[in-house]
C-alpha cells in the first residue's frame, strides 16, 4: 500500500461515548442525536457499536491502517452484508468511527473502475494484446479486529472469509449481527 490516506482521515469523531449497553445504553444514544454510540470496558477498549437501530458488529481497525485496505473483499463484503461502520481505535481506544459510506465514497474516488469488456480497454478490442493488469503494490496486511459473536473472543485477522475463518479458539468466527 502506497500513500493512501489513512482511515483517520475519513473517520469521524462525533460519536457518544456510552456508559451503559442493552437498552439503556440505547436510550442513551437516541437521547445525543448520535448516529453511533461505543461501550467500552474498564480498560477502555471497545467491546461494543450501537446505531440507532440497534447493535452492530464490533469492527475494529488500527487508525494508522490506509485507506486502500478498507476497499478489500472482506471489509467490503462485511459492508454489504450490513456493516453501518467500523470502530477506529489507537492504543486500544476508540479514536473515531468509519461509516461505510466513507469506505464507499474513498472506493468511489480513489478506484478505477471500467465497465468495458475484457479486451477493450486498450480500446482496440481483441486484436490488441493483453494487459497486465495486477494490482500495484504489496498485498494488505494490516489486520482487523474482529469479535467471535460464538464465544466473545477478540480476533486479530489479515483477511475475514465468512465461515472459513477460524476464531483463536478453533471454530468458525462469527461476526455478530445483532
Amino acid at each position: 500500500m502506497t500513500d493512501s490516506p489513512l482511515v483517520t482521515d475519513y473517520a469521524m469523531t462525533d460519536y457518544l461515548q456510552l456508559t451503559a449497553e442493552g437498552a439503556a445504553g440505547a436510550a442513551e444514544l437516541e437521547r445525543s442525536g448520535m448516529a453511533f454510540g461505543v461501550l467500552a470496558d474498564d480498560t477502555g477498549r471497545p467491546v461494543q457499536l450501537l446505531t440507532g437501530a440497534g447493535p452492530a458488529p464490533l469492527i475494529q481497525v488500527e487508525a494508522t491502517t490506509p485507506m486502500e485496505r478498507m476497499v478489500l473483499d472482506d471489509v467490503t463484503g462485511l459492508i454489504n452484508r450490513g456493516a453501518p461502520a467500523m470502530v477506529v481505535v489507537h492504543n486500544d481506544r476508540c479514536v473515531g468511527i468509519l461509516t461505510a459510506e466513507a469506505v464507499s465514497g474513498y472506493a468511489m474516488e480513489h478506484l478505477d473502475v471500467t465497465t468495458e469488456a475484457m479486451g477493450d480497454a486498450a480500446g482496440g478490442g481483441w486484436a490488441e494484446a493483453p494487459q497486465d493488469i495486477d494490482l500495484p503494490g504489496q498485498p494488505a496486511t494490516t489486520p482487523l479486529t474482529l469479535t467471535c459473536a460464538t464465544c466473545g473472543a477478540e480476533n486479530h485477522v489479515s483477511y475475514f472469509v465468512a465461515g472459513q475463518t477460524l476464531c483463536v479458539n478453533g471454530h468458525p468466527l462469527e461476526v455478530a449481527w445483532d
